[in-house]
């Protein structure tokens, strides 16, 4: 199973009087850590490597072995701007949800497995 990629963009924003809207500019943080945790907890469930795309672009690669569709997660973002500054932390909230790919679903339903397969003549065959 491939990795899962969360990518987060870094701004600075100016501002101006005389324009009609704030500009918006990609700039690379000093410092930059991730850790995921459960939403709500300080459980960790990793702590991924922050990876450069391109300027002001950032990634995390996930491992998905480690992840549920029960539970929503956050990507703490430790970021530090400028030399000498405090860490901000950010938070980037997410959930899997299932995608079906193939011909087998595989679904739990009050810590029972159930397993329902289609099949080719579109019947569906369910075990419990």
């Amino acid at each position: 199973m491939a990795n899962l990629r969360l990518y987060r963009d870094f701004y600075c924003i100016n501002s101006n009087v005389s324009l009609s809207a704030d500009t918006y500019t990609l700039i690379n943080p000093e410092s930059i850590s991730a850790k995921v945790v459960i939403s709500g907890t300080s459980q960790t469930i990793e702590n991924p490597v922050v990876i450069f795309e391109s300027t002001g672009k950032y990634y995390v690669e996930l491992n998905p072995i480690l992840y549920s569709i029960d539970n929503i997660y956050e990507v703490r973002w430790s970021v530090q701007y400028i030399p000498s500054s405090p860490n901000k932390i950010l938070i980037t909230r997410f959930r899997l949800h299932p995608l079906v790919v193939g011909h087998e679903i595989d679904i739990r339903l009050d810590g029972n497995d159930i397993r329902l397969e289609i099949m080719d003549s579109d019947e569906i065959r369910l075990e419990i």
